[in-house]
């Protein structure tokens, strides 16, 4: 059987837990003797697509004609950012592009993911080809454009609903949605989406923890995501500040963002800080590995963070926010705390539970 994947982002312009599930699934179905294809946006390069094979995996990349790339779309003001979304919405040339890559590949099943930066037009593309296409929702990116809704969101704007009702007749056709949590399919159904579609909710897989050494003095604290303020890092940084007089802790930080300075002067200041910046997967394991407790602060509406269900295998204690789909992944996790978002006081006190 061969499955053609399609998300905006992959390696090695990945930057969070959904590239990882595509590149999981991908592996996955190699081992099951099946074909995986993947076709995915690029930041540069040219529109004429390319065709790599990597680890057994074809991989097609290609630059989204638009005014500029997904990456690139934080840096501008509401107006372009606006024309943006236009485009990527009726975004023939990248309908055009997908639609050859369908017709060289035939594939069996089409799963689709994150579509935001490589063109909304593709679910027409696959109906028009005339093949099952399934699709996994991983955030709210089909009701705010942006992705960020802050954890208590509980009206929908004008805007958020125009955009909804967009989107509800973009995946009109699409058979299959998968949703990695039941908050976030409740999210979805409650809006009216995908009402003609087979819904179901897929478990999270948990390795068996691996055997960790005894508690020492120390404690290493992680945080690994992006430098963002919706993932919380204004929260992580006053709870340190309260627990400025504990010396026997120490916090890791893995990631990239908008905030990195602010958080590289933060670390000048306090050797019990160290930041590594952007790390491949190996390096990110190493540091589950050397760390006794996963940090997930998020003030955002999550859901199913792909770092929770990693921190989980490798036998971490969670501290996390108490948003979207996090509480099912803690439900029956040992050594896990749930902090009303951005709360420091709550999130004091859950630190300080841990450490006694």
């Amino acid at each position: 059987m061969k499955i053609c994947y399609i998300h905006n982002l992959y390696h090695p312009y990945a930057v969070g837990g959904a590239e990882q599930v595509v590149a999981e699934l991908a592996a996955e179905a190699r081992k099951r003797g099946d074909t995986p294809v993947i076709i995915t946006a690029t930041p540069t390069g040219s529109p004429t697509p390319k065709r790599t094979v990597e680890d057994g995996v074809i991989i097609y990349r290609f630059v989204s004609p638009n005014f500029f790339s997904y990456r690139e779309l934080s840096q501008h003001g509401f107006l372009m950012k606006a024309l943006w979304h236009v485009r990527d919405i009726w975004n023939r040339k990248s309908a055009r592009i997908v639609t050859e890559i369908l017709e060289e590949e035939k594939p069996d099943l089409v799963h689709t993911h994150n579509l935001m930066g490589i063109g909304f037009t593709i679910p027409q593309v696959i109906a028009a080809a005339e093949i099952r296409h399934r699709h996994t929702v991983h955030d709210v990116q089909l009701v705010e454009p942006s992705g960020v809704l802050a954890w208590d969101h509980t009206h929908d704007s004008w805007l958020q609903t125009w955009h909804s009702g967009v989107m509800k007749k973009v995946f009109a056709g699409v058979h299959e949605v998968l949703f990695p949590s039941i908050f976030m399919q409740r999210f979805y159904l409650q809006r009216g989406f995908f009402s003609h579609a087979q819904v179901s909710t897929v478990p999270p897989i948990v390795e068996a923890p691996v055997d960790r050494p005894e508690k020492t003095e120390h404690t290493a604290f992680l945080f690994v995501g992006s430098l963002v303020p919706h993932k919380g890092v204004a929260t992580l940084l006053q709870v340190w500040e309260a627990l400025k007089t504990t010396t026997d802790i120490s916090v890791h930080i893995a990631g990239d963002g908008v905030l990195r300075e602010y958080i590289d002067a933060w670390a000048q200041k306090d050797a019990r800080i160290h930041v590594y910046g952007r790390l491949d997967r190996e390096k990110v394991h190493e540091l589950y590995a050397a760390s006794d407790v996963l940090l997930f602060p998020s003030t955002c509406i999550e859901n199913r963070p792909h770092v929770i269900v990693e921190a989980a295998s490798h036998g971490l204690a969670i501290i996390a926010s108490d948003t979207g789909g996090v509480s099912e992944l803690l439900e029956n996790t040992k050594n896990a705390w749930l902090v009303e978002p951005g709360n420091v006081r709550a999130w004091v006190d859950a630190v300080n539970a841990y450490l006694r």
